[in-house]
């Protein structure tokens, strides 16, 4: 049997006399036995938060999506999260003119923009900066879609801070993603806020963006492994006690996110959590940024996700520049595979893991020599996919461009494995795993073994408009609705990691079947 060891029990955080940057301490209360019995995990408190009871999204005018801060913001806001990446970076979050906080959502977005129409003034990475064969733009050596709609929001005049403006970002989840740790755990897995664009509603004029901050968080104590994150899982598990309300949630998660918490283990040690949204834990060491968005304009629309990391420059500022986007292989690699070449060979190689037959446990291993530089969850009006047309136009629906040497290669390892299942299932399995299609391509996907691929909620998991937002009450029992999250989370995927979570906090482990480290949204 488990020792015995305290649980982070929310109603005993210590705030009074707390400076608003200062490090939070949690009391340990209720012993490992007592809160494992008390305290069933409810996924939208301690998984996937979506209330705006919590979040503070600030929509005014917007029956039950309201809600917002002292001086007018969320205590999650946009400006929040920039603001900390910044100071943890040493630097500035004053100054005059232009707010740095919103310097730096405009640097992310110009990133979309040729250096022809570059609009941040100042020598920041462009989606043009590297051309690759045919005099086309790339990312990791392959080809992206340069410039695309979402660089008109790097313009002078946009305002994504404040929520009176058209062009406001507002909290839309906090998510949990405890279950990306790594094998070793040198990592706790991912803590995450998403962001969504607030002229996305009602009739969305100018298209939706959303930005995922994906912050990856390492283990105060990573020679306990797994063991090390026990605090940090006990944390969120805690916020499922009926006891603790909206008001505490939101006070002790926004600790958690921008000051650090300090926690107590069973032996007694005690240790600090950094940061989350401390700038190392959102690419410059380890995690990322990613942003899904569907702009109108002068360029083609369509929906698209893209990955970024942050990086000190050569002159000393924080910039956030464009990355492969992991576990994205480049479509047109399926398309050329000759059964034997590099590509080929790496790919049947993930066919062992591609076959387990749980929606929560195949997997396919990210591999940077093969990495896109986007991933399109749409394919582009009229557009000829694949080797003969535009080759920015592939989507990540691989099925639709495997060679037949390539299907022959995954058959022979179909074959000497003595699975039933048939190549075209191994590729719609890795198409699921792509960002473009757990977020769309995949949905209702027949994979093979009795596996069909949940839906998503039309392009994203959690829905930033707010017409689609559940009703009151909320997972809080407060009267304001909640942004709504999609069938793939609800019915399959947060169930998996509320056993994952209970895992690590409670050592209820019988019924795990997660596989930590898998890149799911």
């Amino acid at each position: 049997m488990r020792n015995t060891r305290s649980l982070v029990f929310l109603g005993s955080v210590l705030l009074a006399g707390a400076c608003a940057d200062s490090v939070e301490d949690v009391e340990l209360a209720r012993t490992e036995a007592e809160a494992s019995a008390a305290i069933p995990t409810v996924a939208r408190r301690s998984l996937a938060i979506t209330a705006s009871s919590v979040l503070q999204p600030c929509l005014a005018g917007t029956p039950g999506l309201g809600d917002c801060g002292p001086g007018g913001e969320s205590a999650f806001s946009l400006r929040r999260t920039l603001g900390l990446m910044l100071s943890s970076a040493g630097l500035p979050t004053t100054g005059p003119g232009e707010s740095p906080m919103n310097a730096l959502a405009r640097q992310l977005w110009d990133t979309q923009n040729t250096n022809a129409g570059a609009q941040t003034g100042v020598a920041n990475p462009q989606c043009d900066d590297v051309i690759g064969g045919g005099g086309r733009p790339v990312i990791n050596g392959f080809p992206i879609q340069c410039p695309r709609n979402e660089g008109s929001m790097a313009a002078p005049a946009t305002d994504m801070l404040t929520p009176a403006s058209a062009a406001y970002f507002y909290p839309i989840a906090l998510m949990n993603r405890l279950d990306l740790r790594d094998a070793a755990a040198t990592t706790c897995g991912e803590y995450r806020i998403i962001y969504g664009r607030k002229d996305a509603a009602p009739a969305a004029p100018t298209g939706r963006a959303l930005i995922i901050f994906e912050a990856a968080l390492p283990n105060p104590r990573p020679a306990l492994g797994a063991a090390g994150c026990q605090p940090i899982a006990d944390l969120w598990a805690g916020l499922s006690d009926p006891a603790v309300t909206a008001a505490s949630a939101r006070t002790t998660l926004a600790a958690f996110y921008y000051t650090g918490v300090t926690v107590t283990y069973s032996d007694g040690v005690t240790a600090t959590t950094m940061p989350v949204m401390h700038y190392q834990n959102l690419g410059a060491v380890r995690g990322q940024i990613r942003s899904n968005g569907f702009m109108n304009g002068p360029g083609e629309a369509r929906w698209q996700l893209r990955e970024f990391k942050t990086q000190i420059s050569s002159t000393g500022r924080l910039v956030i520049r464009p990355e492969y986007v992991k576990t994205n292989p480049w479509p047109g690699l399926f398309a050329t595979a000759t059964g034997a070449d590099p590509f080929s060979t790496w790919f049947v190689g993930q066919v062992p893991s591609l076959i387990v037959n749980d929606l929560n446990r195949f997997s396919m291993a990210d591999n940077v020599t093969f990495g896109a530089g986007q991933s399109d969850s749409q394919v582009g009006a009229g557009a000829i996919e694949g080797p003969a047309g535009d080759p920015t136009q592939f989507s990540n629906d691989y099925a639709l461009f495997s060679s037949p040497a390539l299907t022959t290669a995954v058959q022979a390892k179909l074959t000497s494995l003595g699975s039933t299942l048939t190549p075209a299932n191994v590729l719609l399995r890795a198409t699921a795993l792509s960002c473009g299609g757990c977020h769309q391509h995949s949905n209702g996907d027949n994979l093979g073994g009795g596996l069909v691929w949940p839906a998503s909620a039309a392009f994203v998991h959690v829905n930033e408009l707010p017409g689609a937002a559940t009703a009151a009450p909320d997972a809080f029992g407060q009267a304001t609705r909640s942004f709504q999250l999609s069938p793939a989370l609800l019915n399959v995927f947060l169930p998996a990691r509320t056993a994952d979570l209970r895992c690590v906090a409670f050592g209820e482990c019988a019924a795990l079947t997660l596989t930590a480290g898998l890149r799911r949204n």
